[in-house]
């Protein structure tokens, strides 16, 4: 009997893993507008796509229509020399300073950026109305002087954001539940 309740214990689990697997909010990323090159870059933008589970953050050097507000990032300059002296540029998103992502190895998680002298509540209202253009709504929230803290769902996805001042600038981490 012990046994039994065990395996049905162990099923019930790995149900709900596949279950929790198949609601989980993924990212990708799309950087064909950014110029590593240009290493005087200070500011950048996103903006949010989400379709079938998966938030597209398209990242540009240029302010893009229904953006986010701009992030402040650093493109450190690496490069590669052949051995005939040619320079590559070798840096790319995973290199900035500024964004920062998680991972699960196969999959991105969510990110976090700083976005420069702005007032708290301007950033989350941003995301905000980013998240509600795509049906995700306000499930839970946790506010202070310093911190907003929610959880947006659209019935089967949720993400986890959390925005924190940093002395002038805000911080938005946004994460899958």
């Amino acid at each position: 009997m012990r046994r039994f309740l065990i395996v049905i214990l162990a099923l019930a689990v790995a149900v709900m893993g596949l279950a929790f697997a198949d609601n989980m909010v993924f990212f990708t990323f799309d950087d064909t507008g950014f110029d590593y090159t240009d290493t005087e870059i200070e500011e950048a933008y996103l903006q949010l796509a989400f379709k079938e589970g998966t938030f597209e953050v398209l990242f540009s050097d240029a302010e893009m229509e229904a953006a986010l507000p701009v992030i402040s990032i650093v493109v450190p300059k690496r490069v590669e020399t052949d051995d005939y002296g040619n320079e590559t540029v070798i840096t790319d998103l995973r290199d900035l300073r500024g964004i920062e992502w998680y991972d699960s190895g196969s999959e991105v998680l969510g990110f976090k950026v700083t976005h420069p002298d702005m007032r708290l509540r301007d950033v989350s209202a941003a995301y905000f109305a980013a998240f509600e253009m795509y049906g995700f709504e306000l499930v839970e929230e946790t506010t202070g002087a310093n911190l907003i803290a929610c959880v947006f769902g659209d019935g089967v996805y949720q993400l986890r954001t959390v925005f924190t001042r940093h002395g002038e600038d805000i911080v938005a981490y946004l994460h899958t539940s």
